[in-house]
């Protein structure tokens, strides 16, 4: 805070006041993907579609992830606006504070999924790696004398994206592994038949 100035922290503790609009976008999507995963899981009948789901709601919350962020980041300006004397100068960063929230929707998202593929230890050791590195570079970043918020924020973005992918990966190797299985077990029926 002696280094950044408590208007630019406050900024910076803003993204954790405004996480849990990210349980409301999502709006009880993971009792539905779990349901899902479950099918998966156990390779049955609606596996297939089951996989194709999950694409389409990735689509759906991706166009809600881009609307959302757009809506927080006009009303950050609107309600901000009058507070912040050169807020041409801050009004990137209430851009940047809209991703940092909106962007822990697909973290939500894709953590609803491992779970339900009981995949839930690769999901907790790659999201304590991410977490760790992100606050150590935070806390390394915020001991800077001439540092500015927004590197803070995109740092944060940068981490966020990176546990994303990492989650994906797991995901999609996931599907794939089933996907053979299930190409497997067909050959084998038409063998065996």
């Amino acid at each position: 805070i002696s280094n950044l100035g408590i208007k630019e922290w406050s900024l910076f503790a803003l993204i954790n006041i405004l996480l849990p609009l990210v349980t409301l976008v999502l709006a009880g999507r993971g009792f539905f993907i779990g349901r899902l995963m479950i099918n998966i899981f156990l390779s049955n009948e609606k596996t297939k579609n089951s996989i194709e789901m999950f694409y389409k709601q990735e689509q759906k919350i991706f166009v809600r992830c881009i609307v959302s962020t757009i809506f927080l980041s006009l009303c950050l300006f609107l309600l901000n606006s009058n507070n912040y004397s050169s807020f041409e100068k801050i009004g990137f960063t209430f851009f940047l504070i809209s991703i940092a929230v909106f962007i822990k929707i697909f973290e939500q998202f894709y953590a609803h999924i491992l779970n339900g593929l009981k995949e839930h230890y690769k999901l907790q050791i790659s999201g304590s790696i991410v977490t760790i590195s992100k606050w150590a570079l935070i806390v390394y970043l915020s001991l800077q004398k001439d540092i500015k918020i927004n590197t803070i924020i995109v740092s944060l973005i940068i981490f966020s994206l990176l546990l994303i992918v990492i989650q994906r990966l797991f995901i999609l190797n996931y599907f794939k592994k089933i996907k053979n299985e299930l190409t497997n077990l067909n050959k084998n029926l038409i063998l065996d038949f």
